[in-house]
């Protein structure tokens, strides 16, 4: 009988752990969606400088940039008219493909290649290496997923 309880409650414990990695786990994640940037990271020569993203207006949504389906990028801006109603500002929209984890947007504030550094149904971080004066340089964009 001893074995018998044992062996059941292994089996709950199981099953309650893959349940809940089932639920955490959700959809795959994808690129496709709005992403308020969230801070820039950037490191030239091995020094680092982070800075937080702090442009959005207060009592307004917060801006974002989305990945539309088909190639469209759209980076929107809110901000407060004369009447001081949040307003949005589309700005110069882009295009945008991925392959892998390889990321090319051309047109807009983002243009550049990069690689996905990582990316969750909740988080995306993009990262673009180059060399300047002989000197490397890395720019990383940290993205929460918009609600």
């Amino acid at each position: 009988m001893k074995k018998f309880k044992f062996l059941a409650m292994a089996i709950i414990a199981s099953v309650a752990f893959s349940c809940s990695s089932d639920s955490d786990s959700g959809p795959a994640p994808t690129i496709v969606g709005k992403w308020n940037l969230s801070k820039t990271v950037s490191t030239v020569a091995g020094a680092t400088d982070t800075q937080p993203y702090t442009d959005n207006e207060v009592g307004c949504d917060k801006d974002y940039v989305e990945f539309v389906t088909g190639g469209t990028l759209k980076n929107i801006v809110f901000f407060k008219n004369a009447q001081s109603i949040c307003t949005e500002d589309a700005g110069e929209q882009g295009t945008w493909t991925q392959a892998n984890n390889a990321l090319n947007i051309t047109g807009g504030e983002f243009e550049g290649t990069y690689q996905v550094a990582k990316l969750s149904n909740s988080e995306l971080r993009i990262t673009a290496s180059s060399t300047v004066g002989g000197a490397p340089v890395t720019v990383t964009y940290y993205f929460n997923k918009a609600s």
